[in-house]
């Protein structure tokens, strides 16, 4: 999985987009990388802002940069 998603390094954190594909009676799944982030400082970084941007749900990144809040 790791080669069909890209990855090369560890750590690595890859946000997914999954959609459902139809077709007659049959349905698929599709991926669709959205974003990668390499590195262990790099993740802890920034994933307060993914959670947040990819979950909706209300982190501390919310109450620093109040213009990247979504709730």
């Amino acid at each position: 999985m790791a080669q069909e998603l890209g990855v090369n390094m560890t750590p690595t954190l890859v946000v997914l987009h999954e959609s459902i594909i139809y077709k007659d009676d049959d349905a698929e799944m599709a991926q669709c990388v959205v974003e990668s982030i390499v590195g262990c400082q790099n993740i802890v970084t920034a994933l307060p802002a993914t959670i947040s941007d990819y979950t909706y749900t209300p982190t501390e990144i919310d109450d620093i940069h109040p213009d990247q809040a979504h709730g």
